[in-house]
């Protein structure tokens, strides 16, 4: 049995699904077939809809949930649950560095990422972002979760919902003013609002 994290379907019929192993649909989700167990894997997105590129976030086996991304080096310094691309070249990864949220990009295959900043404070409000998706290179979503935004009073072991998003490849970010206490794992869309 694959307990999953992330689905991917870089075509109508032709799916992926990832987390103790990755499992395969050639009829649009209709059935699974496990293709492999292994280590726990946190997220996936296929670059062309020959799934020539993929890229896998999977977590450490110290249980650090420390997100490392398929095939790119020097990404261990960060925290990653969530992986976007538009296409060969353009992509992002959101996490936490530890301290607060991280959001990565990279136009260049992942051969070197950038951090780009999310306008969520750092410690003590321990943001984290736990997924991204990009309708194209500049138009996209993160959701995640925050003990606290700004001067916001949250009540002690609670957490509040975070939205952000951009119109202009992350060079900056917005925060949606839509707030509930839930933690916010994943977003999909192939048209984004606003």
């Amino acid at each position: 049995m694959l307990f999953a994290n992330a689905v991917c379907f870089p075509s109508s019929r032709v799916g992926y699904m990832v987390g103790n192993g990755i499992a395969k649909t050639t009829d649009g989700g209709a059935s699974w077939i496990k293709q492999s167990a292994g280590p726990d894997l946190a997220a996936v997105c296929f670059t062309d809809t020959n799934r020539d590129r993929r890229w896998i976030l999977q977590y450490a086996p110290d249980d650090r949930r420390r997100g490392e991304l398929d095939g790119s080096a020097g990404m261990t310094n960060y925290f990653l649950y969530g992986v976007s691309f538009t296409d060969a070249n353009t992509g992002t990864a959101v996490g936490s560095d530890g301290t607060g949220s991280c959001i990565i990009r990279t136009t260049d295959g992942g051969a070197t990422w950038t951090n780009q900043p999310s306008g969520l404070p750092g410690a003590p409000f321990n943001s984290i972002l736990n997924a991204v998706c990009f309708l194209d290179a500049n138009t996209g979503i993160a959701v995640g979760q925050s003990s606290g935004i700004g001067e916001l009073d949250i009540p002690a072991g609670y957490i509040i919902s975070v939205i952000l998003r951009t119109t202009n490849g992350g060079s900056t970010w917005a925060q949606d003013p839509f707030t509930s206490y839930n933690e916010l794992l994943g977003v999909s869309s192939s048209m984004l609002i606003r």
